[in-house]
């Protein structure tokens, strides 16, 4: 697990790769999802909850709908994600506030995605 102070800094490649658990509650909940999506948690604020999470979505990988729990910046580090008939490529970032709505969400080609949720 990465340090959890401010000045913290952490290689990516050691930390592991878990599935993201149906029963998650942040930066979202995801209904209708089919695929094994992984996460790697890369910080995590002990008081709020807040966390940056790196998201790897396999080919195939589709939910019918995001809601967010918590605001959520997100931007697509590879491969493309479809959302809502939107293609976002490589950089592209979207942004989600609390509450928020979207569905459906899916990759043809498999994406690795970072957010940074409150």
């Amino acid at each position: 697990m990465p340090k959890l102070v401010p000045e913290a800094s952490v290689q990516v490649d050691y930390i592991e790769w878990r599935p993201w658990a149906d029963d998650r509650k942040y930066p979202h909940v995801a209904t209708g999802a089919a695929g094994h999506a992984m996460v790697k948690v890369l910080s995590k604020d002990p008081e709020s909850g807040a966390e940056t999470l790196m998201y790897e979505l396999p080919q195939g990988w589709r939910a019918e709908g995001l809601e967010n729990t918590v605001y959520e910046n997100l931007m697509v580090l590879d491969g493309e994600l479809e959302v809502e008939g939107e293609t976002l490529r490589k950089y592209a970032y979207s942004y989600r506030p609390e509450g928020h709505r979207t569905g459906p969400v899916s990759t043809l080609t498999g994406a690795v995605v970072i957010a940074v949720g409150g």
